[in-house]
């Protein structure tokens, strides 16, 4: 719209047109401040016509003062976001003009959810159909020759001055060339436009040009299909689905001992999950390990319970994997992995300061001592929990050197009412955290399935050497096998 207003102005010379461009440009710059390389390819086609074409020099004093006017009212804009835009590292690359030009071509064709050995495919099918609407302007009147060299400009100084300005840093993203879009598609309908050839030639031409539209066509509907059915090209559908799986992780607990760790800040996923859970940046800082190991002691120090934490290739933010470090050096444990859309969703649970919520001191016939239980929360003898939801159970215990201590496990399990497994975690005890002595912790996760219906059910703990002949239970000196923990009482909705 600024370019067509900017164009108007100049050929109308009428101050309200002026005033149109100025307004659009303004809120152009306001949209998305890459719309400065538009107003400066625009700039580059009137200077240029005016060095040529002496006759367009009129008013050209005119245009020079829209342009100052454009840039008055985009400074206090400019001022206030200076040291973020100039400080901004990036969430892309730095490729070399030759990557660029295929990568760009193919999104303006098909867009981003083509598999990347495609992209040269639609590049060259894109570029084959822009320089036949070149050639078309090119050999056609004056008029058309004008607007290819605007189509031109509009098109490469964009494009360019996106990939120019990434090589410093890795800013480059596809989506940034958005502002390019216009002249790219005009290019093509050029292609289209008028006879230009005679005889066979043009017929030749025009039935090029009509396979090339229906082969991007294809594309086009198959890029749409990948977006709207594959999790690993569509941003909505996984995004949505993540968003679901922190409402269903983050149950059973309250909403202050729950965090949403992100290792790149990310900010598209808040326009989908908009729950109560609040959420941290781990490394707060690009590459600090340092500040991500503090922010982890913040979240000890608030008595938070669970972390859930979606894994992102993040090569400028967390190219070290710092996020998972430093929670795997943390008081947390990692009680359960799940793969929703293009994100391995890792969940770190755990009782941060070592609190006894229930002692059990319950002695097993080899010397183990199951010594309590926590973090299930306050209602002990009703725990809450959601279908789909996850369990996180501390077990604390007094290990001393027994014989076989290498193969003996603590099975954790969740029963239903007639007594049928849901749900099982089994960990060696060499696999607990030491903590003074023969005490030991380890924090279990186990996954509620989304199809278990409401109800009672019972979490037990039982503990068996792994090595010997059908993995015996050892048996507590009362004779039992196992020990409840506690009822959990399954509801839909329930937090």
């Amino acid at each position: 719209a600024a370019v067509w207003l900017g164009m108007e102005a100049r050929q109308r010379q009428r101050a309200r047109w002026g005033l149109a461009y100025v307004g659009v440009a303004w809120l152009a710059l306001h949209t998305h401040y890459y719309a400065v390389f538009v107003l400066v390819a625009l700039n580059l086609f009137v200077f240029t016509q005016a060095i040529f074409i002496p006759r367009t020099r009129v008013n050209l004093t005119a245009w020079v003062l829209w342009q100052l006017l454009v840039g008055a009212l985009y400074l206090p804009w400019l001022a206030g976001a200076a040291s973020i835009v100039g400080g901004y590292t990036g969430n892309g690359d730095s490729p070399s003009l030759a990557a660029m030009l295929p990568r760009a071509l193919s999104v303006f064709a098909v867009g981003e959810s083509v598999p990347s050995e495609q992209r040269n495919v639609w590049a060259a099918l894109a570029a084959a159909l822009l320089l036949i609407g070149g050639v078309r302007l090119l050999l056609g009147g004056a008029t058309d020759r004008r607007n290819l060299w605007l189509l031109s400009c509009y098109l490469a100084v964009p494009m360019l001055a996106t990939w120019w300005s990434a090589q410093d840093r890795p800013i480059f993203n596809e989506r940034y060339l958005v502002a390019s879009a216009p002249p790219f598609y005009l290019l093509i309908a050029a292609a289209f436009d008028g006879r230009r050839f005679s005889g066979r030639a043009e017929q030749a031409l025009r039935w090029l040009s009509f396979a090339l539209l229906a082969a991007l066509f294809a594309g086009m509907l198959l890029a749409l299909t990948r977006y709207d059915a594959d999790p690993a090209y569509s941003k909505t559908r996984g995004w949505r689905e993540l968003a679901a799986a922190f409402e269903r992780l983050s149950a059973g607990l309250p909403p202050d001992k729950v965090r949403i760790a992100q290792n790149f800040p990310d900010p598209t996923l808040w326009y989908y999950y908009r729950g109560p859970v609040e959420h941290v940046v781990l490394p707060p800082a690009a590459h600090d390990k340092a500040a991500a190991r503090a922010q982890v002691r913040a979240l000890v120090a608030a008595d938070v319970r669970r972390i859930l934490l979606p894994v992102q290739p993040a090569p400028n933010w967390d190219n070290d994997a710092i996020a998972s470090a430093v929670l795997a050096d943390s008081p947390y444990d990692r009680v359960a992995e799940q793969q929703v859309g293009v994100w391995p969703l890792r969940v770190y649970a755990g009782e941060p300061d070592l609190t006894l919520e229930q002692a059990l001191n319950i002695d097993f016939e080899n010397g183990v001592e199951l010594t309590g239980v926590s973090n299930l929360g306050s209602n002990l003898g009703a725990v809450r929990l959601t279908p789909g939801g996850l369990l996180a159970v501390t077990l604390f215990a007094s290990v001393p050197e027994v014989e076989n201590l290498a193969t003996l496990k603590m099975t954790v399990q969740l029963l239903d009412s007639t007594g049928q497994l849901v749900a099982q975690q089994d960990l060696p005890l060499t696999d607990w955290r030491a903590d003074s002595g023969a005490a030991r912790h380890r924090t279990y996760g186990l996954a509620l399935p989304p199809e278990r219906a409401s109800g009672e059910y019972r979490l037990i703990a039982g503990l068996y050497n792994d090595a010997a002949e059908g993995a015996l239970r050892v048996r507590t000196v009362a004779g039992a096998d196992a020990v409840e923990l506690a009822l959990i009482q399954v509801e839909e909705g329930s937090r």
